[in-house]
């Protein structure tokens, strides 16, 4: 997520203050203060570049302020949210180009220039995340069997669950699960119609196993999902 600065006036000196008091209360462990003036003209500085979107100009600008005031918390996110904007920016556009393997590296890169911000770590999960789910719906849209769409429909709405984002994909996949349990149903009647002729076949050879197959076959047509699709025998009795 981007994070933006759009500080009025007003809000520009308060934070100023903050940065300014915040300085000078650690100032007192240190034999010689730092320049007020230095720290102010940062401050206002900082403030203006992240006001334009000056992401690099500011981080400079923070990173000065953190040297004279290292234990400054709202300095440490500040860095943290601009070094998220400049890579971000970049993510957002791979991202919207289809590539996501692109947008990882990028995240990569930033974490092994910046650390290990949280914001980069969470980047990174999410992107995994999504390229797994752009892995799983490929393999479902290639499957070539109902049993391998549902086990890639299964992961994908793992994956969402655990990535709400991507919830709009949840019609598509309501969809492919009716595709898919229908590719089931042809699945079985092709199944079931070659161990009929197998039967049929078997016992003009007079192929003791025929009979096994013709159980087989009665096995499978009188499941209750077949109901609606199960196969006249009758042809079995022409082979005898």
């Amino acid at each position: 997520m981007v994070l933006k600065y759009n500080l009025s006036r007003g809000c520009l000196i308060c934070l100023s203050a903050v940065v300014v008091l915040t300085g000078v209360a650690g100032c007192g462990k240190k034999e010689v203060p730092d320049p007020p003036l230095s720290r102010n003209r940062l401050t206002v500085e900082m403030f203006k570049n992240l006001e334009e979107n000056k992401h690099e100009q500011a981080i400079e600008k923070i990173i000065k302020l953190k040297a004279l005031d290292p234990e400054n918390i709202f300095l440490s996110e500040l860095e943290e949210n601009e070094v998220s904007n400049i890579y971000m920016g970049t993510v957002r556009e791979q991202l919207n180009a289809g590539d996501i393997e692109a947008a990882i590296k990028t995240v990569d890169a930033a974490r092994k220039r910046h650390g290990l911000y949280r914001s980069l770590i969470q980047a990174d999960t999410e992107l995994k995340k999504l390229k797994s789910l752009q892995e799983s719906v490929n393999n479902m849209l290639q499957a070539e069997s109902s049993e391998q769409v549902f086990a890639e429909i299964e992961q994908s709405r793992k994956i969402i669950s655990e990535y709400p984002p991507a919830k709009a994909l949840e019609p598509m996949l309501d969809r492919k699960s009716i595709e898919a349990a229908r590719m089931a149903r042809h699945e079985s009647i092709r199944t079931r119609f070659s161990l009929l002729c197998d039967t049929v076949s078997m016992r003009q050879d007079k192929n003791r196993c025929a009979e096994t197959m013709a159980a087989e076959f009665e096995f499978e047509n009188n499941l209750p999902e077949n109901k609606n699709s199960r196969i006249s025998p009758t042809i079995l009795s022409s082979g005898q």
